[in-house]
């Protein structure tokens, strides 16, 4: 259980003001995370780095351009394309909106989980603990992803947990949301971990919508690692397409 700071930290996050959140845990441990920041970073610089924190998929993106997304995996139940579906969980704002949609994606998120288990990734200790990343344009959780992660967990059983252990102070500036925004720098000095006794020496899984160049997983992996002593797995609804721009290496499966 986290002490009562933290909890009160926590409270703040979850009820929308993470900017208060993040301001309240730079207040309490500043020193230690800055410190795991320049240490996440340098992980991050180095060719070994990249395997400190696998990363996995559960389908390919192709973001679009022409009639690229026709092209992508077809969703018969919803009626569109793989790559159409992870847009409109982008957009999502309220449940009722797509019931159909969150359900989905958290059924084919809590079979990889499931996949990931069987063929042992996750050690021994249970149980795993999943946590959604947040925004990089807000800073907050994603509503539809946060929801799909919830979901997907209760389909996978006891031996997962959700609970949001990422956050950021802020979205990252307007100026660097191209490629800038998936600098090793930018996503270390963006995100911040939460820390929680109850998820040490256990493994985490942060889950994105898209992974790309793989940096904002890995970031959050690293800090994960040093911040909580834990054993951080990326995943991602879905990565880039190869021919477009994807660098993330993440699995598919």
């Amino acid at each position: 259980m986290a002490e009562p700071v933290q909890e009160e930290i926590i409270e703040f996050y979850r009820s929308g003001q993470h900017a208060d959140a993040f301001v309240m845990q730079l207040d309490l441990e500043g020193g230690r995370l800055r410190r795991h920041e320049g240490m996440a970073l340098q992980r991050l610089k180095t060719a070994t780095g990249k395997n400190r924190v696998p990363l996995f998929a559960c389908g390919v993106y192709q973001p679009l351009k022409g009639r690229l997304h026709a092209s992508s995996e077809p969703v018969a139940e919803l009626g569109c394309s793989y790559s159409e579906a992870i847009l409109k969980l982008k957009d999502l704002r309220e449940a009722a909106d797509a019931p159909a949609l969150t359900a989905y994606f958290a059924d084919r998120l809590s079979k990889v989980l499931l996949k990931l288990l069987a063929r042992g990734d996750f050690g021994t200790l249970r149980p795993v603990y999943v946590s959604p990343l947040p925004g990089a344009e807000t800073g907050a959780l994603p509503y539809g992803l946060s929801r799909v992660v919830e979901s997907a967990c209760a389909l996978a059983g006891a031996d997962f947990t959700y609970r949001p252990l990422v956050y950021r102070g802020a979205g990252v500036p307007s100026a660097h949301l191209t490629e800038a925004k998936r600098e090793p720098a930018t996503q270390v000095n963006s995100l911040m971990p939460l820390r929680d006794p109850a998820v040490r020496n256990r493994y985490v899984v942060l889950v994105d919508d898209v992974v790309s160049s793989g940096y904002t997983l890995r970031a959050a992996g690293e800090l994960m690692n040093l911040y909580n002593e834990a054993s951080a797995r990326g995943l991602a609804l879905a990565k880039t397409a190869a021919t477009v721009r994807d660098q993330s290496g993440a699995e598919v499966l």
